[in-house]
């Protein structure tokens, strides 16, 4: 007896200890303080340049499929990615897209993607207001612990559940910038990036940004 009222105690202690760690934050006016503090955070941004570490994990595989490389953003709707393991890359400028995949060279525009048209909706919308925000096209679940807020995201619309179920994206609670993005696709595999050494508005980072 003494021993399961024990575990039961120790059960008990831990759950407490978790959600103590990462609570869900339902009070308006701390979600309407986080969202201004990201927003005015944002604003301040021109452009900027990180590395990131990719993972995707694959319902149907044993291993894990992982990449690494460089992300650009620049205001006005462009967004340089580079993958260092398959020397690829991709550079969006509002509806426009290169594709460059070793010798091979595409230029195209969104309306022939629909992946890199919801890029570039969410990339335009993010710069107008915080499309993590956006109510009419997500259904969000703030929730934060003393070094981060994570912001769950479930799609609303059509157009969006044909590519994702959901969004999981940690902010940093000092500097109110994204650390990682974790998404989860219609089949159940999730894909995660963590971003790291990112530096914001560099003059430099233009160079990424040419047909």
């Amino acid at each position: 007896m003494k021993k399961t009222l024990s575990l039961s105690m120790m059960i008990m202690l831990l759950s407490l200890t978790l959600s103590a760690q990462n609570q869900t934050v339902t009070d308006v006016s701390e979600i309407e303080n986080i969202i201004t503090l990201f927003s005015e955070n944002i604003n301040n941004i021109d452009n900027m340049l990180c590395h990131y570490q990719y993972e995707k994990s694959v319902s149907m595989l044993e291993e894990t499929i992982q990449s690494s490389g460089t992300i650009a953003y620049m205001k006005k709707g462009k967004l340089y990615w580079n993958s260092e393991n398959n020397n690829s890359s991709f550079l969006l400028i509002n509806d426009s897209i290169k594709i460059v995949n070793k010798d091979n060279c595409n230029v195209t525009t969104t309306e022939n993607h629909l992946l890199f048209k919801e890029i570039a909706k969410i990339v335009s919308s993010g710069e107008e207001n915080g499309f993590v925000f956006d109510k009419n096209t997500f259904e969000t679940v703030f929730s934060k612990d003393t070094d981060a807020v994570t912001v769950q995201m479930t799609p609303k619309k059509k157009r969006l559940k044909s590519l994702f179920n959901s969004i999981l994206i940690i902010i940093d609670n000092d500097t109110m910038t994204i650390q990682s993005i974790e998404i989860t696709d219609v089949y159940g595999d999730m894909a995660k990036i963590i971003l790291s050494d990112v530096v914001f508005n560099a003059p430099e980072n233009e160079r990424y940004f040419k047909f």
